[in-house]
């Protein structure tokens, strides 16, 4: 009995188209991890008084114009503000042994005392000249802040303080009487604006890591923050109906196409498993609070 054999071009064709796939994959990874990152912070305890210098250092092996940078870095800061910023891009070498160091320094001072955070920070390039894209993320830093130092009073106080200190408490008295017998002290009113950005702290403080837990905050901020600033209803409407809804409001094009598309894949992603890449969180909080701050 004789055993006929298939030839072997379709078996070798697809070993090959593997390869190259193989190939193409570990080419793009390279490029994707061609940078370095690295983050340094010089004191992790710190008193109330004192500040402190966050770097963010990035290094490839290459000129200064091998990357393109989208944009400036957004950083989110609790607890902390920044007093300094400065970058700063260095290159050594020539041809292929050129190396390039590019570096964002922050000196941040404390705003209160706990636990301060500074959040992932999300980095986007682009790899000249092939036009790749790649993305980058910082990881979170907790500083711990001490209390502000209590300065003791001297035991004798000159006399024209104490007559300083007895007119401003008439002038204190005499304010409040009128102001109780005026109808009261009016409480603080926030706008819709600065609401919005409470509660989008707030979310994502809550909702962590979990993306889906994250759109579910956001679809509630954005319908509160629609029907308070623009008197527009949102909730359960189709995407033309909130288009055409915000079609009379002032916002720009730009402004209108984002804050639709933000409640209409927040709606659904609410009820739908949310599959999102690292930083995701931190790049959509991050957008959509420059929208509101912008207002």
């Amino acid at each position: 009995m004789r055993i006929k054999t298939k030839p072997l071009k379709i078996s070798l064709a697809l070993f090959i188209f593997a390869a190259l796939l193989s190939i193409i994959f570990l080419l793009s990874n390279a490029t994707a991890l061609a940078i370095g990152l690295s983050q340094s912070i010089n004191k992790t305890e710190m008193k109330f008084e004192d500040s402190l210098i966050f770097e963010i250092r990035l290094e490839w092996v290459g000129s200064q114009f091998a990357y393109l940078f989208e944009g400036p870095l957004n950083p989110y800061f609790d607890r902390l503000k920044v007093r300094q910023f400065s970058s700063s891009i260095n290159s050594t070498g020539t041809g292929n042994s050129e190396k390039t160091i590019k570096k964002f320094s922050y000196t941040l001072l404390p705003t209160s005392s706990g636990s301060a955070k500074i959040d992932p920070i999300v980095i986007s390039f682009i790899s000249l000249p092939d036009s790749s894209r790649g993305q980058l993320l910082t990881e979170p830093v907790i500083i711990n802040v001490a209390d502000p130092i209590i300065v003791e009073e001297s035991e004798s106080f000159p006399l024209w303080f104490l007559a300083m200190g007895g007119f401003l408490l008439i002038g204190g008295v005499a304010a409040a009487f009128f102001l109780i017998k005026g109808g009261g002290i009016e409480e603080e009113v926030f706008t819709p604006v600065q609401i919005a950005l409470q509660e989008l702290a707030k979310v994502k403080e809550d909702s962590g890591t979990d993306f889906k837990k994250f759109q579910a905050g956001v679809y509630r901020l954005l319908t509160k923050f629609s029907k308070e600033n623009y008197r527009i209803e949102t909730a359960g409407k189709s995407e033309a109906e909130i288009e055409t809804a915000f079609a009379d409001t002032n916002l720009d094009e730009t402004r209108k196409r984002q804050i639709k598309g933000w409640i209409v894949r927040a709606q659904k992603d609410k009820f739908r498993p949310a599959v999102a890449s690292v930083g995701e969180t931190v790049r959509l909080e991050n957008e959509i609070r420059k929208f509101l701050e912008s207002i």
